[in-house]
């Protein structure tokens, strides 16, 4: 790919959730690709430490903390990020409550549990678009990705609130590409599948992961940098006709579904 082609150097890209896993790919990927890049995590260390790697690689890149589920955290991130770049373009909603979270029957679930999983995985993403809309808006320009998860077309067990959550962003993005596409800003949803590495595979039992892979099209492990290039490509002037659209990355898993 030329860089005409991504025309994505010097865009300003804030991906939130960037400190580590799909988050980080993505971020790497768009800088590698020039974008400037304000990364945002709930572990402050975590955004720093990817935003001090792209440096070293000689690219633009800011470590913020940032709580989604809080207006005010989102607001200064995205404030501090468009100060120090000039602006914001580009928006990965990847962060969500999830690796705390544990598999339990839904009756199970405690009201708190699911009242904070909603909040911060649908509210939070509200923020974000919220936050980031007018910068596109004054430059008629603009990227929205948010990061859902293969696991609604699975029908997942044990996983309602995440489930659910990641199921509405679908709907949020097919809502929001139509306000925005008359401002020049395009809104599409990735839907990871499985990732068999770290906090993913650290938490599920070997057979299901054989599992996994046997119903895969591509009988490879999926991991994060594999995310990382449609993700870019959604955020790319190549994808300028692409919006309300949902892009399983998955190996295959669910594309009978």
């Amino acid at each position: 790919m030329t860089e005409t082609y991504l025309g994505v150097r010097e865009r300003v890209a804030v991906v939130t959730g960037g400190g580590r896993n799909i988050g980080r790919a993505a971020a790497l990927a768009l800088a590698k690709a020039g974008a400037k890049l304000v990364i945002g995590d709930l572990v402050e260390a975590n955004a720093h430490s990817v935003a001090k790697e792209i440096e070293a690689a000689g690219g633009g890149a800011i470590g913020l903390p940032l709580d989604i589920a809080s207006k005010p955290s989102v607001d200064a991130m995205i404030a501090a990020g468009a100060e120090r770049f000039g602006g914001i373009d580009i928006l990965v909603n990847n962060a969500s409550k999830f690796s705390e979270l544990t598999y339990k029957p839904f009756e199970e679930i405690p009201l708190e549990e699911w009242d904070a999983v909603i909040h911060t995985n649908i509210t939070g993403t509200f923020y974000c678009v919220r936050a980031a809309l007018p910068h596109m808006k004054k430059k008629k320009w603009g990227r929205i990705v948010n990061i859902s998860s293969g696991t609604y077309r699975m029908g997942r067990p044990w996983f309602l609130h995440y489930v659910s959550t990641k199921a509405s962003l679908m709907g949020m993005s097919r809502s929001l590409a139509r306000e925005l596409g008359p401002h020049g800003i395009t809104v599409n949803t990735v839907l990871p599948g499985v990732v068999l590495h770290g906090i993913q595979s650290n938490r599920l039992p070997e057979d299901y992961k054989k599992m996994i892979l046997g119903i895969q099209c591509i009988l490879e492990p999926l991991d994060c940098a594999a995310l990382a290039d449609p993700i870019l490509f959604l955020c790319s002037h190549a994808s300028r006709f692409v919006t309300g659209q949902e892009l399983a990355v998955d190996g295959g898993l669910t594309h009978g579904g």
